[in-house]
């Protein structure tokens, strides 16, 4: 199988994106040959069979040169590739939809998000298949959607470490996310002050920077937060990190939260499952994570939304149990992401869709 792959950027150093130069990777493990257009690329080491082309956003160049960028390299290479896959961006798909039908291409569109806008829907009407992690994160009613999970790597380097199981005093939290006020931030430092009038000990890392004067303005609010509750020494603002980092820094803690109410599964809970560290939210789509192990009792793990006493309460318990029983559980949840949500998984999961495509031809 040959593919274009049309993304929005190709930087494998992107605080943002920086996980799709892995996602091309397995890709290209898969396809004979890989063609990756992009709005902008950045840094990127890829198999030989893949070839990259941008058009030109780190250049300087204005939409209108875009726009025929995009069609003269569609045009140009259009003899060495049988199937599109677009990641996100439902615009390539309303540019290029009409070009790739005349030629014969399949079109297949990753879309993974809440919001259900004019353009998405028109891109449905245009596409071949639909790929989403779940039901939630594309919410049109389409035979052609098909609901394929999430996938994310699973480093064998970030297996359960037995050496930090030891006892300790203080509980370590970790939270990822754009600082934006969806997620809730506010919620997870609450839950540190109570835990610390209750004599607890914790520390929390939140990790995301900012892109908006809005988000800016959140960010000072929770660092007046931090002040009033005097939190200096228990919670920190890292900043941005890009992937690699942020799966690293999981790895060091004992908990991952995520108190984001956008309603889609956030793959970075996945992430931190991988690093084999236990994920507490008050996002629902975990329940159906969870489900995978029946050993594992979802109402330890999701809390009330806006709720910081119920998310205090669960962290206490996480901090009370034994060092097996912590073990245990770490193991349970990485074992979740190796079986059911791996990046080769998804892959594999996507490349059949296109298969059956070929066949029903």
């Amino acid at each position: 199988m040959r593919m274009l792959i049309c993304t929005q950027k190709l930087d494998k150093n992107d605080p943002v994106l920086g996980f799709f130069h892995e996602w091309v990777q397995v890709l290209a493990s898969q396809c004979s040959t890989v063609i990756v257009l992009c709005l902008e690329k950045g840094e990127y080491t890829l198999p030989s069979n893949v070839e990259v082309y941008s058009l030109g956003k780190e250049k300087g160049n204005s939409r209108i040169m875009r726009v025929a960028r995009f069609y003269y390299l569609t045009w140009e290479y259009r003899a060495e590739y049988d199937v599109v896959f677009v990641h996100m961006n439902q615009i390539y798909v309303l540019l290029g939809a009409w070009l790739w039908r005349i030629c014969g291409k399949k079109i297949g569109l990753w879309y993974a998000h809440g919001v259900v806008t004019l353009s998405l829907k028109i891109a449905v009407r245009w596409v071949d298949a639909c790929f989403t992690p779940t039901e939630k994160s594309l919410r049109i009613a389409t035979p052609k959607r098909h609901i394929v999970r999430h996938g994310v790597p699973v480093h064998e380097n970030l297996s359960v470490n037995t050496g930090s199981l030891q006892s300790s005093s203080r509980l370590s939290i970790i939270s990822v996310g754009r600082v934006s006020p969806v997620k809730n931030f506010e919620v997870i430092i609450e839950a540190v002050a109570i835990l610390r009038d209750k004599g607890i000990d914790s520390a929390l890392t939140i990790v995301g920077g900012v892109a908006s004067i809005e988000q800016s303005k959140y960010l000072y609010t929770l660092q007046n937060l931090v002040r009033e509750r005097s939190l200096e020494n228990h919670v920190f603002f890292v900043g941005e990190k890009n992937n690699n980092e942020i799966v690293a820094l999981c790895a060091g803690m004992d908990v991952f939260v995520n108190a984001s109410m956008t309603g889609s599964l956030d793959k970075v809970m996945l992430e931190a499952m991988s690093a084999s560290v236990v994920v507490l939210s008050c996002n629902s789509n975990l329940r159906d994570i969870l489900a995978f192990d029946a050993s594992l009792h979802a109402e330890h793990f999701i809390f009330g939304c806006h709720d910081a006493q119920q998310l205090a309460t669960q962290l206490e318990w996480f901090l009370n149990l034994s060092p097996n029983e912590r073990f245990s559980m770490q193991k349970k949840v990485r074992h979740i992401v190796e079986e059911q949500y791996s990046l080769p998984a998804l892959i594999e999961r996507i490349i059949q869709v296109y298969k059956t495509m070929f066949y029903e031809k």
